[in-house]
Parts: C-alpha cells; structure tokens; sequence
C-alpha cells in the first residue's frame, strides 16, 4: 500500500511551494536574501587553515533538528578572533558549555533602507574581552574552551533572528547540487 502524507501537511508543502514562486516570480527574493547582503571580507575565526570538521545542515523546520553552524576545528586554550568589528552583546555559561555572541551591527540589505542585524556566536569560547566592548576585526575575543562533543568551536551566524550557513559570510557556500528525485 503506497503511503499518503496527511492532508494538513499536503496544505502546507502546497502552500510553501505557491508562496516560494510567488516570491520569486516578483522579484521580492532578490533584495532581502542574506546571500545578496552578506557582508564581505570576514576573518576566519582561527589562525588555522579554513577547515570545517561539520557542516551547516538547515532544519526543515523552524525548531526540527539540524545543525545550525559550523564545528570549526581548535585546540583548547587556542585564540578566537573577531571575524569583523563587533561589540561583545553575551559571553557567559549556556547549560554544559562557554558561550560568546558577538554583534556585527547593522548592515543593509539590497541596497534599501532595510536593515538587518547579523550576530556570530561561539559555542566552545571563553570571552577575554568584557560584554559590551567593541572589537576590531581580527582582534581576540576569546579563547577554545572544552565541550564535549568536539576538539573544535561551534561558530553560528543568525541573520535578522535566522540561523544561516556561516560559510555565506566568509564567501564559501558549497554549491547547491540537485538530485536526481
């Protein structure tokens, strides 16, 4: 017997797709996208080769699994730098581990008026500089603490709240390979 997805998630697969074409057939997609905005000429968080040992892997939805950033490979103790001039907006203990956010600032998008926040956080850090200092890029912010599940430093970016491939800031988004169903 074939397998039929119920009728509320039929709807909603639906009504994504109408509002995905929609969006792009007017052209909406085009001065909003972060891929369009992203900022140019980020330093890589480590003095390292630029290495990911996980990928960003996007959840299918809002709160589904998925790994939003990238492990970056680093040793305990190593030097963290900030990747642009930031401002230091939280460094402190999440549950098991060190965290440090990082705030980009506003840059805009497109061109417009429109203007969106993009925010870097280190999950595995430790802050050497106070919340709230303003730091240049390529300057250190923080330092490798240990977490149990990698020798590395988880790096996240969220673009205007939304979690996005870290790689987009640094010009290096794997190319989109479509499959064969």
């Amino acid at each position: 017997m074939l397998f039929r997805p119920p009728r509320e998630f039929r709807r909603a697969l639906c009504l994504a797709f109408v509002l995905t074409v929609s969006y792009c057939a007017f052209g909406l997609a085009g001065d909003v996208s972060p891929a369009h905005s992203a900022p140019s000429g980020w330093t890589w968080p480590v003095n390292r080769g630029r290495q990911v040992a996980r990928a960003f892997v996007a959840p299918a939805t809002e709160f589904g699994a998925g790994h939003r950033g990238i492990d970056v490979p680093a040793e305990v103790g190593e030097v963290l730098v900030a990747p642009t001039d930031v401002r230091v907006a939280f460094a402190g203990r999440v549950v098991d581990r060190n965290v440090v956010t990082l705030d980009a600032g506003e840059w805009s998008v497109g061109g417009s008026r429109l203007t969106a926040r993009w925010l870097v956080t280190f999950d595995g850090a430790t802050a050497t500089v106070d919340v709230g200092s303003r730091v240049s890029a390529g300057d250190p912010v923080a330092v490798v603490s240990p977490t149990p599940h990698c020798a590395c430093v988880h790096v996240g970016v969220r673009y205007a709240g939304e979690y996005v491939n870290p790689l987009l800031v640094w010009g290096e988004v794997p190319r989109a390979v479509l499959l064969p169903w």
